[in-house]
C-alpha cells in the first residue's frame, strides 16, 4: 500500500472526471493495469471507502491518475471530488493482465465504449510514446462528442501505426456537431478500417452488456476466443 497526494481534479467530458496524484518512486506498473484506491479516516471504527480504477497515465509520467463517470449515489466519488488538493489517498499495488503484448505481432483492435476507454488510453499513449511498430486500431463508441472522454487526446495519437475511429450513437447529431462515423461498432465498421481483421487480437473494455454484445459479434465473425481479451467495467 502507498499513500499519495491529490494533485489535480479535472472534468474530461460531460459526467466524467479525472483525478491525478503524485507517484511514489517505488510504484511500478504496466499500461492497462488497475489499482484499488481508498479514502477516509484510518482506525478500527473508522470507515474507509475503497474502489478500483484503471490507471490512465503511463509509467514514464511522474504522476498517477484515473478517470471515472461521476455518480450522485457514489459516496467514494463524491467524497473524492470534495477533497482539497493535497489530501492523502491510499493505493494498492497494481493488478491486472489486460496489457499490451511483450512484442509487436498480430494487429491489435481495441473496442471501447464510454469510460471503458481507460485501459486502452493508457496502452495507446504508451505505444505512441515508445514509437512501437505494433499496428493498433481503436474503435471508440459514445453518445456524442461532449460525452466522449479523451477525444482530442486520442486523435492526437493517430499515426501510420495507430488508427483512431470514434463513432457516435446519437442520431440527432448534426453534421456540424459530428462529421465522423456514426452508429454502434459493427462488423462492417471493423472491416472498413482493419484489412487483416481475421488475424487481429481484440481488446474489449466497457460496460458488461456492451462487452457481451461485442464478444458475440466477434464470435459470429469467426474470431476465436484466444484472440479476445476482455476487461469488464461493473458498478462504476
Amino acid at each position: 500500500m502507498h499513500t499519495l497526494k491529490l494533485l489535480e481534479k479535472k472534468e474530461l467530458a460531460e459526467g466524467t472526471m479525472a483525478f491525478y496524484f503524485g507517484k511514489p518512486a517505488s510504484f511500478s506498473y504496466l499500461p492497462g493495469q488497475y489499482a484499488f484506491f481508498s479514502i477516509g479516516e484510518k482506525g478500527l471504527f473508522k470507515k474507509k471507502l475503497v474502489r478500483h480504477f484503471t490507471l490512465i497515465t503511463i509509467p514514464s509520467e511522474d504522476r498517477l491518475g484515473f478517470a471515472t463517470r461521476m455518480r450522485a449515489e457514489s459516496d467514494f466519488k463524491n467524497k473524492l471530488k470534495a477533497m482539497p488538493i493535497g489530501s492523502p489517498v491510499d493505493i494498492s499495488e497494481p493488478l491486472g493482465s489486460f496489457i499490451l503484448p511483450e512484442s509487436a505481432g498480430a494487429p491489435l483492435v481495441f473496442l471501447a465504449g464510454g469510460i471503458g476507454i481507460t485501459p486502452g488510453y493508457s496502452m495507446l499513449q504508451s505505444a505512441a510514446a515508445a514509437g512501437s511498430a505494433q499496428e493498433i486500431t481503436l474503435f471508440y463508441s459514445n453518445r456524442n462528442p461532449k460525452a466522449t472522454a479523451f477525444l482530442a487526446e486520442l486523435k492526437g495519437l493517430a499515426s501510420d501505426k495507430i488508427k483512431i475511429v470514434a463513432t457516435m450513437t446519437d442520431d440527432g447529431l448534426s453534421l456540424a456537431e459530428w462529421d465522423g462515423e456514426r452508429g454502434r461498432i459493427s462488423p462492417e465498421l471493423i472491416k472498413k478500417y482493419v484489412a487483416s481483421w481475421p488475424e487481429a487480437l481484440y481488446y474489449m473494455s466497457g460496460p458488461l452488456e456492451m462487452v457481451k454484445a461485442m464478444k458475440k459479434m466477434l464470435t459470429e465473425m469467426g474470431i476465436k476466443s484466444a484472440q479476445i481479451k476482455i476487461e469488464t467495467f461493473t458498478g462504476y
